[in-house]
């Protein structure tokens, strides 16, 4: 494990445990729970999402509307450390205002496992079950253009054209003509889901391990994507060399400026 990653881990559990500052609290136990699912430590981070939220999920503090990683905390516990996900999904809706986006999300999850797994829920994003749609008019304009003369700006359009149609076979050839790799994080994850669909999981990897500094936090105290470690399809491309990658690069948000 990254020293880095702990020292930055103990210092956010610490601060987490604090009840004088509720929304510091709660943003510092966002990291704690990312962390701690990226060092497939399910039980902990689950343990850990549900202390925020039993301490603190009445008091209102404005973040309760954020639903990662919390929901996905309860659902990875379940599916990788057989914690069963539902009692605890339950006792954490209640604990929230019935009116936050979380807790209406925690409570339809919990509504969903009547009729599926965890690792369904955790498993629900499969590119090669949907269909694409066809390239728009600024697609179609970089698709027939000279890939070998495209500068950044379009080079990022050509791949996202590929993932807007949903075209595999599209972000192949991108990759091998170009010998580049997707700019942006959304589009990254959604090519190593279908590489690992594929039977390509290192490959995959090398594409995750390469987007780690695309990867944009939904939040300023956010540190990590939760997709590689509790998406049950990804999980196939992951690595100790990815976990270390993404890891090595954590912070501390509170002190040090985000790395954008």
């Amino acid at each position: 494990m990254d020293g880095r990653a702990d020292s930055v881990l103990a210092v956010l559990e610490q601060r987490a445990s604090r009840r004088d500052d509720p929304e510091k609290a709660w943003q510092a136990a966002t990291g704690v729970v990312e962390i701690l699912l990226w060092k497939d430590e399910f039980s902990q981070a689950a343990a850990s999402a549900e202390e925020i939220i039993r301490d603190l999920g009445a008091r209102g503090t404005g973040l309760d509307d954020q639903t990662l990683p919390f929901s996905a905390a309860f659902l990875a516990a379940d599916a990788y450390a057989g914690e069963e996900a539902l009692p605890r999904l339950k006792a954490a809706a209640a604990a929230l205002p019935g009116t936050s986006l979380l807790g209406e999300n925690l409570a339809r999850i919990a509504d969903g496992l009547r009729t599926s797994s965890a690792r369904d829920r955790l498993g629900r994003w499969r590119p090669w079950e949907e269909r694409g749609r066809p390239p728009g008019r600024a697609d179609r304009e970089v698709l027939g253009q000279d890939w070998s003369g495209l500068g950044s700006r379009d080079l990022n359009r050509l791949w996202r054209a590929a993932e807007r149609s949903n075209d595999f076979q599209l972000a192949q050839r991108i990759a091998e003509t170009l010998q580049s790799v997707p700019t942006r994080w959304p589009t990254a994850a959604w090519f190593a889901l279908w590489l690992v669909h594929d039977g390509q999981p290192e490959r995959a990897g090398e594409i995750l391990r390469a987007a780690r500094d695309s990867y944009i936090p939904h939040a300023w105290w956010s540190l990590l994507p939760t997709e590689p470690v509790t998406d049950i399809h990804l999980r196939a491309a992951l690595t100790d060399e990815l976990r270390a990658a993404y890891l090595a690069d954590v912070r501390d948000p509170f002190t040090e400026p985000d790395r954008a």
